[in-house]
């Protein structure tokens, strides 16, 4: 009965411990295409009646629009 309540002990806190695992997982860096996309979202006169496009091609961002 001893040995049960142990390896039950020993279990549950094998499984605690497995749970917080994924949250050490890193984020993959977010995309070039990705983060041109936020930058163009933060700029300060942009607006509903706007078009901005861009092109990306290898580390060349067009603007467009």
């Amino acid at each position: 009965m001893r040995l049960r309540n142990l390896v039950s002990a020993s279990l549950v806190a094998v499984m605690v411990g497995l749970a917080g695992f994924p949250a050490l997982a890193q984020k993959a860096p977010p995309s070039p295409v990705e983060s041109v996309r936020k930058e163009l979202l933060r700029l300060p006169y942009y607006g509903v009646f706007d078009f901005l496009s861009f092109k990306y091609d290898h580390g060349v961002v067009t603007l467009m629009g």
